[in-house]
């Protein structure tokens, strides 16, 4: 696998460390192997001569998961960032890029914004892989890419079947869609704005670094280049200079902060529990369920990181904060995107009270990871203890879409996560929906 990965590296600035790409690789490259019956060495032969092949081994690598209206706030400043650009020059048409876009959720998203706002605006959307740029040309969608949309956006939308979905054709006008590899020079032309949000975290920092250099020098005088929020995790892009005179510095669109709201005294926050008035107990603890348990793997059926992983989250469930926080710190250190460590670290940090660590912890394994669940219910219940109730509203309804979407994809991790789900989510769906009609404030 080494000559792949650094042809990975080299092509493509990818870092297979990063988020389980190493497997996911090893998966797909065992598999291709015993198809086309060849041994490794011709295997990378093959991947430098064949467009295809290569295609199908950058597929294997990339991450796509995403949806619609990803980070609304993000999202909403981007369309007012637009609007401004318009107001100062009306007769102009807008260029965004949106690079790094996967199968289209977030181009397709921002141009609905612009069209609600009547902005003459020209999208940009590339990616590399080629898979990806298929299913967004094609702009078909189930649920669960569409649970975040508001309301009012989906007239842009027409049923495709059964549980899915077609982008309006007036919408498709907008958008343009190509495979490009953010490595190689930039495409023509200049953009007012350019979103690469949450992809760079998976390439080597120093080539990161490089890409940001390309796309500042891809701006317009005074434009934009959007970073993600999981892009803050390596600090990439931010606090540099222009890389070309008369472009802007990059910089993000993180959430605003919240407007001050009073804060109660503070109070033990409740666990999940379907009783209207649940007792307070963060931390959930193992009980017999009447669901059949995944069998647990040990130590040695499983590589050394999943089963530290496995033990730090048994750690949690029974309490055991502080030994779960060193081997998660341990685990972060040598994987910054497992999703899971995050998700153990920020149960951790509630149950001690640590609440802007816990929140941290709890974005990063949501942001990673949007089929994870548990971190998104673990947050509502965070954002209830700091007194900020409208972010909690928002977990809370996210919550219950993301446990009744019925095209939702199975959580994946280790056994100790696995038997907690079935206990977590009756009790979760009950506190979203008792949450979900109140008015903000306390209960």
């Amino acid at each position: 696998m080494k000559r792949i990965f650094e042809l990975l590296r080299a092509s493509y600035g990818l870092d297979p460390k990063r988020g389980g790409m190493a497997k996911a690789l090893a998966r797909h490259v065992e598999a291709r192997l015993e198809a086309l019956g060849i041994d490794e060495p011709s295997y990378v032969e093959r991947i430098r001569a064949d467009a295809s092949e290569r295609a199908r081994l950058v597929h294997a690598a990339t991450v796509r998961h995403s949806w619609f209206y990803r980070d609304p706030d993000q999202l909403d400043r981007l369309a007012e960032l637009l609007a401004a650009r318009h107001a100062a020059d009306p007769g102009r048409r807008l260029g965004l890029w949106v690079a790094g876009c996967a199968t289209g959720e977030e181009p397709w998203s921002v141009a609905m914004l612009a069209d609600e706002r009547a902005l003459p605006l020209r999208v940009l959307a590339t990616d590399v892989d080629a898979y990806a740029i298929a299913d967004a040309q094609a702009g078909r969608y189930g649920a669960w890419t569409l649970r975040e949309l508001p309301p009012r956006l989906w007239r842009y939308l027409r049923p495709a079947g059964e549980q899915q979905w077609s982008v309006d054709e007036g919408l498709r006008r907008r958008v343009e869609f190509a495979v490009h590899n953010l490595c190689d020079p930039p495409p023509p032309g200049c953009f007012d704005v350019i979103c690469c949000r949450n992809v760079l975290i998976y390439f080597e920092p120093a080539r990161a670094h490089a890409v940001v250099a390309g796309l500042r020098a891809s701006l317009r005088a005074e434009g934009e280049l959007i970073l993600g929020a999981g892009d803050l995790m390596f600090q990439i892009g931010l606090g540099e200079g222009p890389s070309v005179p008369g472009t802007a510095s990059a910089h993000r669109l993180a959430k605003p902060k919240p407007k001050p709201t009073p804060t109660p005294k503070p109070r033990p926050t409740p666990r999940p529990t379907p009783k209207p008035t649940p007792k307070p107990k963060p931390t959930p603890k193992p009980k017999p369920s009447s669901e059949p348990e995944p069998p647990r793997a040990s130590a040695e059926d499983d590589d050394s990181d999943a089963a530290r992983l496995d033990q730090a989250g048994a750690a949690v469930d029974s309490g055991d904060n502080e030994r779960a926080l060193e081997l998660l710190e341990a685990l972060v250190r040598s994987d910054l995107l497992l999703a899971e460590a995050h998700l153990w670290a920020g149960i951790a940090h509630h149950s001690l009270g640590n609440d802007g660590e816990a929140a941290q912890a709890l974005r990063r394994a949501r942001l990673l990871a949007p089929e994870l669940w548990p971190a998104t219910l673990f947050a509502a219940l965070n954002n209830e203890r700091r007194g900020r109730w409208q972010p909690a509203r928002r977990c809370w309804a996210e919550l219950e879409r993301s446990i009744d979407t019925p095209d939702a994809p199975a959580i994946q991790g280790t056994p100790t996560l696995l038997e907690a789900l079935p206990r977590w989510r009756g009790e979760a769906l009950a506190l979203a929906r008792q949450r979900k009609g109140r008015p903000d404030g306390p209960p």
